[in-house]
């Protein structure tokens, strides 16, 4: 077990270069072969009642292919209703799905900044926005719709996701035999992801810690000899909800261990009900912020 302080600017640094990992546990980190992925998220096309100005707006530019607002200043403004006019001037932030790279976007395209995305592959659950100099990964995401204009169902969700959304590359820096003993199998990743979306789904997000991390950042794997799974959720996000229904009846997970308070120290265990193969506890430590 590592040790891990929850208080101090030394470990808040070092949380916020990692919080990209709250969200995307990494499945493209494992040999296809040994994973199988949950099944993929359906994205479903919710037409909705935009305001006026917006549809004006969107109408203006004429798009000519399918685009997805992720303008952060423009989604925002939708919330609270504050006035759009500046994004007549300003560039106003898209993503387009990546086989239109090269096409004509827009009868404007001057003013758009353009984010190509890739949807999810065979050995991903997630989406892969590209830019100039960073990439974005994104569990999928329900979107409403205003024509070729496609905007997140839940903006205030999609913007936490997308400010803590950064990815990042495992170093490998250890590089396994792929027919090393390992005491938890690669066929676990799957339950892992599915717990990741259970929380997800409770307005919390999951990041990786302890031994998971370092297994992920050297190896791009588990460490073959660990014999459990080290997940942070940031204490803010506590909810009396996202504890119960994991110890509900109907949950897929086993509620093993509590210690501590939500306002301090706060940790729970639990395992998956339906995993027959070596007892495996996923220790989930709530992070504070000092």
């Amino acid at each position: 077990k590592m040790v891990f302080f929850t208080k101090g600017p030394h470990f808040l640094k070092v949380m916020m270069i990692l919080i990209f990992l709250a969200i995307f546990f990494s499945v493209t980190l494992f040999p296809e072969n040994q994973v199988n992925l949950p099944s993929k998220t359906t994205i479903r096309m919710l037409n909705f009642s935009l305001p006026l100005p917006y549809r004006q707006l969107f109408d203006s530019i004429s798009f000519v292919v399918p685009v997805v607002i992720i303008d952060s200043r423009l989604l925002q403004s939708i919330l609270t209703g504050k006035n759009h006019s500046e994004y007549t001037l300003d560039k106003l932030k898209i993503a387009v799905e990546k086989k239109f790279q090269g096409a004509k976007i827009s009868e404007n395209d001057v003013i758009l900044e353009i984010v190509y995305y890739t949807k999810p592959r065979n050995d991903s659950d997630y989406w892969m926005f590209e830019m100039a100099n960073e990439k974005r990964a994104m569990i999928p995401f329900e979107l409403h719709s205003h024509s070729l204009v496609y905007l997140p169902r839940d903006i205030n969700s999609f913007l936490e996701d997308w400010k803590n959304s950064r990815f990042m590359e495992c170093r490998n820096i250890i590089k396994r035999n792929q027919t090393v003993h390992r005491v938890i199998p690669l066929s676990f990743i799957r339950h892992l992801a599915e717990l990741r979306n259970f929380i997800k789904h409770r307005n919390a997000r999951v990041m990786l810690l302890g031994g998971t991390l370092l297994g992920w950042y050297r190896e791009c794997s588990l460490i073959p000899h660990t014999t459990d799974i080290d997940f942070g959720i940031r204490a803010k996000e506590y909810s009396p909800l996202l504890v119960s229904d994991l110890d509900a009846d109907t949950s897929p997970y086993k509620l093993s261990r509590i210690f501590g308070m939500p306002s301090d120290s706060f940790e729970l265990t639990v395992k998956v009900k339906d995993w027959t193969g070596i007892d495996v506890g996923i220790d989930l430590f709530f992070v504070y912020s000092s």
